[in-house]
């Protein structure tokens, strides 16, 4: 039988962009809450809107599980509502699908119609009961539900709408399609030069060119490799295909924070403390006067982007304000809220980054070109070298230098984007960097980053999936209900608590008054990175942890000696080496210890104070 789930009286729908939420918080299916909550645009919702049939606000139900019973009992709860399905406003929903950050959030998409309409609809993108591994499987539908904030139709026929060029090329947009995209995101300052979208079936980095097109050129252009899931006989039959999806976009305004292990890494390195700490005390002190004075507001603002080329508006201080404080404190795992050390720095951005597109850059350099206003344009002008570091950072030496290069006239076009080296077929696309030309925060020492190439025991576990997924490919196919309660499983089932434990255990072993030994801080930077990439068993990582939280693993110092040996006979990793290896820096260097304090305390005591003076009001 299916759950009940009433709709209370005095709730009604906004309007037609708002769909049903329950959310189930106690110990069985009874003890749930009902709302309305507005629903996102989407891949899927886009296309389910162009059938006449159907009424998102009416056929849609979002379903939440925040429940804090033991971890056996919630999967249970989760998995026996979802296969049964819910009853509500005289209809049936079944689940649908959900997002990656949805998953996360225990989140998920229910819809009415039968188990087979659903199946039936997402066929129109893939098939996806191909892929016998559930987790792949999740993803890749999963794409259909990420959020977007803008889309435009592609005028070519869907047939006719590739070009394939060169595997190893970028990814291109016409000046045509730029200069729809700028009309249809209504920006002030020049048309991105590089968009993430979503485009059937699969995410990438598209760059604005510099030539002008002709005519009939396409308007988008990507080389083989990145064809999607679905082919183009079956994506050509759907109504969002000729659609592209702006999942986000290369901003000026995108600045760059340090948090404590980046503050850490770079003393490592060889940045001067009392340089960060003053960026931190300037910090706090801009925060607690820019309501109040005029030249701060106006610094601010600034420093923000929000006066750059005529774009600036009418603000409210103490709105800014208070989700600048709000985004330093964050709940830990009891729930409570922490402060956490989170320093803004000028002379830095977020930014994409890409791949060079003219193999003109040595190995050492980069282009990037950020939007500055002429005072700072002129100052950026002159610098020589920048660092740039991926999001999260582990280790001293993935925080990387290069020399910067400002006459590069076939990148001049590109804005906010940062130009990288091609090096050994790094895989760039679609990461984020932290880019700094503060020459104070520029590393002194040099340091090897670290190899992220799969071990052994990765390799032996892609052998197997591989085996299995041919195995599994061989058995009887599976009915349409096995193949959905298969996906409700790995939603019930799924947890994401490994990588922010590893980088809890990163945080209390660096605490210490020794710090974090260069070892340590390598293998937790490789177990992060096979825990978000799921290259290796959850179970041997969570064991490998365990034995972090008690000190060093015995033997470890011996067994990282003969794993670099071993590394540095090989190409560097599938992280993407971004310059050649540097020298290791000696192991007594130390990452953390007492200077860490210092910087938590001075965050924690601005914190209280900005209680104190209601800035979180």
């Amino acid at each position: 039988m299916n759950v009940c789930v009433s709709v209370p009286k005095d709730i009604v729908p906004p309007n037609e962009d708002f769909i049903k939420h329950v959310e189930f918080n106690g110990e069985d299916e009874r003890k749930y809450s009902f709302a309305y909550k507005k629903l996102e645009n989407t891949l899927f919702f886009k296309y389910l809107e162009s059938k006449e049939s159907f009424s998102l606000h009416e056929q849609l139900m979002a379903v939440t599980f925040n429940t804090s019973m033991q971890e056996e009992a919630n999967i249970k709860l989760c998995k026996d509502i979802l296969k049964k399905g819910i009853f509500c406003d005289g209809k049936i929903f079944h689940f649908l699908g959900h997002s990656s950050s949805q998953l996360r959030e225990k989140t998920c998409f229910m819809m009415q119609g039968s188990n087979q309409e659903i199946q039936s609809h997402l066929k129109n993108f893939g098939e996806f009961v191909e892929l016998s591994d559930v987790n792949i499987r999740a993803k890749k539908i999963g794409l259909l539900f990420s959020p977007f904030h803008y889309c435009v139709e592609v005028d070519e026929d869907p047939c006719e709408r590739f070009r394939f060029v060169d595997s190893d090329g970028p990814h291109f947009m016409s000046q045509e399609f730029a200069a729809k995209m700028k009309a249809v995101m209504n920006v002030n300052y020049p048309e991105p030069s590089a968009l993430l979208i979503h485009y059937q079936g699969f995410q990438r980095i598209l760059l604005s060119r510099k030539e002008q097109v002709s005519v009939n050129s396409p308007q988008l252009e990507f080389h083989e490799s990145t064809l999607p899931v679905a082919n183009l006989q079956e994506v050509s039959r759907n109504y969002a295909s000729n659609l592209a999806y702006i999942l986000d976009y290369s901003r000026p305004q995108q600045n760059a924070h340090l948090d404590a292990k980046l503050v850490m890494l770079l003393v490592a390195r060889g940045v001067q403390i009392k340089d960060l700490r003053a960026l931190q005390t300037d910090y706090y002190r801009l925060l607690e006067n820019m309501c109040n004075d005029s030249a701060s507001k106006d610094y601010f603002l600034r420093l923000t982007g929000r006066t750059i080329e005529g774009s600036q508006t009418r603000v409210d201080t103490g709105t800014l304000r208070r989700e600048e404080v709000r985004n330093m404190v964050e709940r830990n795992r009891s729930g409570t809220e922490v402060p956490r050390v989170r320093i803004l720095v000028p002379k830095a951005r977020v930014v994409f980054g890409v791949p060079e597109l003219f193999e003109d850059l040595k190995i050492d350099e980069c282009y990037f070109k950020p939007t500055l206003p002429h005072e700072d344009r002129m100052e950026f002008e002159a610098e020589k070298k920048i660092f740039v570091v991926r999001i999260p950072c582990y280790y001293p030496g993935d925080i990387r230098v290069f020399k910067l290069c400002h006459e590069k006239p076939l990148y001049q076009h590109l804005n906010d984007c940062l130009v990288l080296p091609i090096n050994n077929g790094a895989d760039l696309s679609g990461n984020q960097f932290i880019v700094c030309w503060d020459a104070k925060l520029i590393p002194k020492q040099q340091v090897k980053p670290c190899s992220y190439l799969p071990t052994t025991r990765e390799r032996m576990n892609d052998t197997w999936n591989r085996f299995r997924s041919f195995w599994c490919g061989r058995s009887r196919e599976k009915n349409t209900k096995e193949l959905r309660e298969e996906l409700i499983d790995h939603f019930a089932s799924f947890k994401d608590d490994l990588p922010s434990r590893i980088d809890e255990v990163y945080l209390d072993l660096a605490r210490r008054d020794s710090g974090l030994s260069f070892p340590e801080c390598e293998e937790l930077s490789r177990m992060y990175y096979q825990a978000t990439n799921h290259t290796v068993d959850k179970e041997y990582l969570w064991n490998r942890l365990e034995e972090f939280e008690l000190g060093l693993p015995e033997g470890g110092e011996e067994e990282q000696g003969e794993e670099d040996e071993e590394d540095s006979t090989e190409e560097e990793g599938r992280n993407g080496s971004l310059e050649k290896p540097l020298s290791y820096i000696t192991r007594q260097f130390r990452v953390g210890g007492k200077m860490l304090g210092c910087f938590e305390r001075a965050a924690s005591a601005f914190v209280q104070k900005a209680k104190r003076n209601h800035f979180f009001d």
